[in-house]
């Protein structure tokens, strides 16, 4: 036994232990999660505009390189020292000239040579000396592909400053041959025509230079483009530059542009920007999977964060496990209190589990209840209400209050609203409006009817007199008429003092009502005026319900056949209208239903579902409805006669009794059941379970079944009303319970098996 405990107290153990670490680790994940996205969202935002920050440095020193060759330009435009001449006429100012270029280029680092040509001459001047053209061109800057021709056309006719793109230049220092990119300007002379050039050779290394700060932490690459779109300079003159999507995409972009661009079959993150100062171009491309790899380590670093933090925490809740696993053992006394059999347990761990199930049973039943809130709790309540389910005003008043609806008129009466058929509104909307325009000295709540086209108040006053009324609900239709474009007829039923009069004043709406094909629709109509014809109804009727109820309850079958026959034979003869036939129907069922509850009050606990007044619609003749009456009064007597002779039953078949009665309550619970027989709720669970084999929740659920099922197969009703009928308040909850239990859905069920 000692070993079994151990393996139980360690299954639990692990158990609590895995479900801490659970709810440490689900909020932690999500929270995580989002940390990680958001964080890892910023990190590509943060290096999207890096880079963007670097071009612009880049752009910064190169256009300001290029604005201080175009201050060079500027100045040797005016220096009255190199004003135009030709070597031949004055050969010892050509000292003076090279002097000038000398102290330009000296204070100007970057500057490989500044060149100068007069226009016509055969002779060039360097920061050096002064050469021919031809020797320059053979002998000092050999270029790679620059002919002397071209270059000599070049110097000659020249009209706007360029740029030549960079080119091999091979210098005679017996220095390696560099790159060289090569600026050219004409010159003018007191601001007439350009009679000279100027050119400033710049090694591409000192723009590579400023370039390659750009790609200080990736391979990539960085290019510069002149106002024509040519290359500049660019650290990596990869074929994609030369390329038709490449130069569509420089064309398509604006200053400041960040995005993803392939090439090659490669992504690359693209960076553009364009001078306004230069009109040169600058952009960088980045591989997308170098980024990717710093972002990459990013992630794992926080990965790896967040499992030392899951790590300790999961260590912290191991250790506190430790310590408050010691204390469930004294649970045992708690929930002893609870399940209060003082059956023996094995150990404190069985004793935790039957308290569990026993509060699991607990709020089952009382989620099932309360699942669809106040609303249908009050449907409900109007439902039981018209049906004349409540013995006496008081207990009417205590079940609205248990819901928060006020009923303190002692006058009831019920009104019933026939809907035109001018489209379908709202009809929560259209309930609350009725609500809401009864004046403060009536009480009323209303809730749709089992006929779309109509919807039923009941209405509380305190008194009798209608004279009000007509008023009232006149105004009424017009609001409805005016929010809704909603025509209603009204019709308005007796008030009565006696809640089981209720139903009948029901019947006396709805006749009211059908009576609009007399008085016209969209009128107020009260019972009064199509009872004309009732004057007998209050004598012969009420008798006969009177024998009827004796006779049941003496079981003596011919007299109460004796009794039906008479109203038949009333009927027939006397030929009252359809309103008077309702009303009679009434009194049959009426007598049957108060039956059945007196001799349910005096613990007989007849098992019997008794009719209501909304089944009157159901039946097509007169015959239909006494028949149904004949069958109950009979199932009644024999009922009462085996509870009469097995009155000293076993407690078991007085708690099924109960149940049977009362489980389509709607404030039924096992509470209730236990409080009746004097017995703690534990313990009647216990009995029941041990007597019957099953739980008192699916025996509750089997009886709403079985009415659900006999409702499907004799009657019409929707099923939202079969659910509220069996005590279901969600229509979803009882179509799903009813094909988990029979395998198919109440409608399935009712095509089936209705005639």
């Amino acid at each position: 036994m000692k070993k079994q405990r151990t393996v139980r107290t360690g299954s639990l153990y692990v158990k609590h232990l895995v479900s801490y670490i659970a709810i440490l680790l689900v909020p932690f994940l999500i929270l995580g999660g989002l940390i990680y996205f958001y964080f890892i969202n910023i990190i590509k935002q943060d290096i999207l505009a890096a880079n963007l920050t670097q071009l612009e440095r880049t752009q910064d020193d190169i256009d300001d390189k290029v604005r201080q060759i175009r201050i060079i330009t500027n100045q040797l435009s005016i220096n009255q020292h190199l004003k135009p001449f030709l070597f031949l006429d004055d050969p010892l100012h050509s000292t003076i000239v090279v002097e000038e270029l000398k102290e330009y280029k000296v204070t100007h680092d970057f500057i490989s040579d500044i060149l100068l040509y007069h226009r016509g001459d055969d002779y060039i001047y360097t920061s050096t000396g002064s050469n021919s053209l031809s020797m320059l061109l053979s002998s000092i800057y050999r270029y790679e592909n620059w002919s002397i021709e071209d270059f000599t056309e070049k110097l000659n006719t020249i009209a706007k400053p360029e740029v030549r793109a960079t080119d091999v230049v091979d210098r005679n220092d017996n220095s390696e041959p560099m790159k060289h990119v090569t600026f050219l300007s004409p010159l003018s002379y007191n601001g007439f025509k350009a009679t000279r050039t100027v050119l400033f050779l710049v090694p591409e290394q000192a723009f590579h230079s400023v370039l390659a700060t750009s790609m200080q932490h990736y391979n990539g690459n960085t290019a510069v483009f002149d106002e024509q779109g040519n290359i500049v300079s660019a650290l990596s003159n990869a074929s994609y530059l030369q390329s038709d999507q490449f130069r569509h995409a420089l064309q398509q972009s604006v200053s400041g542009t960040n995005r993803t661009l392939t090439l090659d079959g490669r992504d690359y993150l693209f960076s553009y920007l364009k001078s306004e100062d230069t009109r040169w171009t600058y952009m960088t491309l980045v591989p997308v999977s170098e980024v990717m790899q710093r972002i990459t380590s990013l992630k794992l670093l926080f990965i790896f964060v967040l499992c030392f933090i899951l790590v300790i925490g999961g260590a912290i809740i191991y250790y506190l496990m430790g310590m408050n696993y010691r204390p469930i053992r004294r649970l045992k006394q708690y929930a002893d209190g609870i399940w209060s059999d003082h059956t023996p347990r094995s150990n404190e761990l069985e004793s935790v589990q039957h308290a569990i199930a026993y509060l699991n049973n607990q709020n089952t039943e009382l989620h099932a209840r309360i699942e669809d809130g106040a609303v249908a709790a009050k449907e409900y309540f109007l439902f039981q209400v018209l049906k004349g389910k409540f013995g006496t005003l008081e207990q009417l008043r205590d079940s609205a209050k248990e819901i928060n609806l006020t009923i303190t008129k002692p006058w009831l009466r019920a009104v019933v609203f026939q809907l035109g058929h001018n489209g379908m509104p709202d009809i929560d909307a259209v309930l609350t409006a009725i609500e809401h325009a009864l004046p403060d000295e009536l009480e009323g709540y209303a809730r749709d009817h089992t006929d779309q086209n109509k919807l039923v108040l009941v209405l509380a006053s305190e008194e009798r007199d209608d004279a009000r009324l007509s008023d009232v609900f006149s105004g009424i239709q017009e609001q409805l008429l005016e929010r809704f474009q909603l025509h209603t007829t009204v019709g308005i039923g007796t008030a009565y003092r006696d809640v089981h009069l209720i139903p009948r004043s029901y019947i006396e709406g709805m006749s009211a009502v059908d009576y609009r094909l007399v008085k016209g629709t969209g009128r107020v109509i009260f019972w009064q005026e199509c009872a004309s014809d009732a004057f007998n109804l209050d004598a012969y009727p009420q008798l006969a319900a009177e024998k009827l109820k004796l006779y049941i309850r003496q079981g003596d079958i011919d007299e109460i056949e004796q009794v039906l026959q008479s109203i038949i034979h009333f009927l027939k003869h006397e030929r009252p209208s359809l309103f008077i036939v309702k009303l009679i129907g009434f009194e049959m069922i009426s007598a049957v239903m108060q039956t059945i509850k007196e001799l349910n009050k005096q613990q007989y606990h007849i098992p019997l579902d008794y009719p209501d007044v909304f089944l009157l619609a159901e039946y097509e003749s007169v015959e239909e409805l006494v028949e149904m009456v004949k069958r109950l009064s009979r199932d009644i007597s024999e009922s009462l006669e085996k509870i009469k002779r097995g009155h000293n039953g076993t407690l078991l078949d007085n708690i099924l009794g109960y149940i049977q009665e009362h489980y389509m309550d709607y404030d039924y619970s096992v509470q209730q059941v236990a409080e009746h027989f004097h017995m703690s709720q534990a313990s009647l669970s216990q009995l029941f379970k041990e007597q019957t084999g099953t739980s008192l929740l699916d025996y509750e659920i089997q009886l709403k079944l079985n009415r659900a099922k006999q409702l499907l197969v004799t009657s019409k009703l929707p099923l939202k009303d079969i659910a509220t009928e069996v005590g279901y308040f969600n229509v979803n909850s009882f179509i799903r319970r009813f094909k988990q239990t029979i395998g198919i859905t109440p409608g399935e069920y009712r095509k089936q098996h209705q005639l």
